[in-house]
């Protein structure tokens, strides 16, 4: 069973749902050449806890993290300019969320079911915010 996995610091491209499904992941650290993190990636990660997401991805995109209900907090990188639809869905121990002000949009559905949810702080960049992005 996968629990945790280094990734080298030369790798520039984690692909789609590279990880989805990865039950028993329970952290990682994407290499800061990453500038984004593809649909799915980290999909359905059930027991993932903790990710480091380097200053360089710029892009999270739909899916990336839906289902991963152990996941209590996550800090997004400064330089992120979007969050896909349905990124954050289904994460239900997220309890908090900064959105930095380099993010412009926020797609749909983007934290759906994230019902610990408590405190979100969006930033001044944002200019679209898609439908039921909130949906708690």
């Amino acid at each position: 069973m996968l629990s945790s996995i280094t990734i080298p610091h030369n790798v520039v491209k984690i692909g789609a749902d590279a990880f989805a499904a990865c039950s028993s992941l329970t952290s990682i650290n994407i290499p800061s050449k990453v500038n984004r993190i593809h649909n799915g990636t980290f999909n359905s990660c059930s027991s993932l806890t903790s990710i480091s997401i380097p200053d360089e991805v710029i892009a999270i995109g739909d899916n990336a993290f839906f289902g991963c209900v152990k996941l209590s907090k996550i800090s997004l990188p400064a330089n992120l300019n979007s969050i896909g639809d349905y990124a954050f869905d289904s994460c239900t121990n997220l309890t908090s969320i900064d959105i930095p002000d380099s993010v412009v949009a926020i797609g749909s559905y983007a934290f759906r079911g994230c019902e610990r949810l408590a405190n979100v702080t969006i930033g001044d960049g944002v200019i679209s915010i898609d439908g039921r992005a909130f949906y708690c």
